[in-house]
C-alpha cells in the first residue's frame, strides 16, 4: 500500500507538535540548572513524556517507505514501547514532582490522592506489559495503530494528568502571590486544552479533526510553559496591566 497524502499531513502535524512539545520541555528542564529546582527537572521531563503517543505517527510512515505494504511486529513493539512502558516513567516524574510541591503546602489529602493515581498507573501498566499479546485487537495501519486496551491505557493517563494537574492549579490560583495566580491560570488552561486535543485525536477520524488536534496540543504545551517557568516580558506584561 503506497504512502497517501493523508498520512504524510497527520505526519507532519505529529512531527510539529513532537517538535513543540520537546522544544519546551528542553527549555524546562535547562531552568533547573538556574533554579537548581529538582520539581522542575522532573516536570520538563514528563512533559516530554506526553508527546509519546504522538512519536509513532511521525515513524509510521518510514515504516511505509522501507517495507510498504507489509505489517511486521517492529510496528507492534514500537507503540507498545511508545505509550505503555516509555510514558510511563514521565508519568512517574510527573506525580513525585506533584507530591513533592504539594507536601510542601502539607495538602495531605491531595497528596494520598494523588498516591493513589499513581499506584493505579503502576498496576494498569504492570497488567498490560504481562498480559498486552493477548489483548492486542487492533490493526496496524500506515499512520495508526489501534488497539482498545492501549486506548483505555492512554485514557487512564489522561485522566491522571486532568485531575492531578487540576489539583495543583487549585492550590496555585488560591495563592496570595499574582504571578502564583497568573501562572495557575495558564497551567490550567494547559490541563484542558490537552485533554481536549488527545481525546478528538483519539475519537474523531479524519484529516481536519487530527490537524486541529494536534494544534490544540502545541497550544497547550506553550500554556504549559507559560505556566511553569513564565518569560519575564509576559509577567511584566500583566503585572502591568493590573
Amino acid at each position: 500500500m503506497a504512502l497517501e497524502f493523508i498520512d504524510l499531513i497527520v505526519a507532519i502535524f505529529s512531527f510539529i507538535y513532537v517538535l513543540v512539545n520537546i522544544t519546551i520541555s528542553i527549555k524546562i528542564i535547562w531552568t533547573y540548572y538556574k533554579f537548581k529546582s529538582i520539581n522542575i527537572l522532573l516536570m520538563g521531563i514528563a512533559w516530554i513524556g506526553l508527546a509519546c503517543p504522538w512519536i509513532p505517527d511521525v515513524l509510521n510512515p518510514l515504516y511505509e517507505i522501507i517495507d510498504p505494504g507489509h505489517h511486521n511486529n517492529g510496528i507492534i513493539i514500537l507503540n507498545y514501547t511508545v505509550n505503555v512502558v516509555i510514558i510511563s516513567i514521565p508519568i512517574i516524574c510527573w506525580i513525585i514532582a506533584l507530591l513533592n510541591l504539594l507536601s510542601a503546602r502539607k495538602s495531605f489529602k491531595y497528596t494520598i490522592l494523588i498516591s493513589v493515581i499513581s499506584i493505579v498507573l503502576v498496576f494498569e501498566t504492570i497488567l498490560l506489559l504481562l498480559f498486552s499479546t493477548d489483548l492486542i485487537s487492533g490493526a496496524i495501519h500506515v499512520y495508526n495503530y489501534t488497539s482498545d486496551i492501549l486506548d483505555v491505557f492512554l485514557l487512564v493517563v489522561l485522566v491522571i494528568i486532568l485531575v492531578s494537574g487540576m489539583i495543583f492549579v487549585g492550590v496555585s490560583i488560591k495563592s496570595s502571590d499574582k504571578v502564583v495566580k497568573i501562572k495557575g491560570i495558564f497551567l490550567m488552561m494547559a490541563f484542558i486544552l490537552f485533554p481536549i486535543g488527545a481525546l478528538i485525536d483519539m475519537v474523531i477520524s479524519g484529516i481536519t479533526s487530527n490537524i486541529i488536534a494536534r494544534l490544540i496540543l502545541c497550544i497547550s504545551s506553550i500554556m504549559f510553559y507559560f505556566g511553569l517557568i513564565m518569560p519575564t516580558w509576559i509577567k511584566k506584561k500583566l503585572i502591568k496591566e493590573e
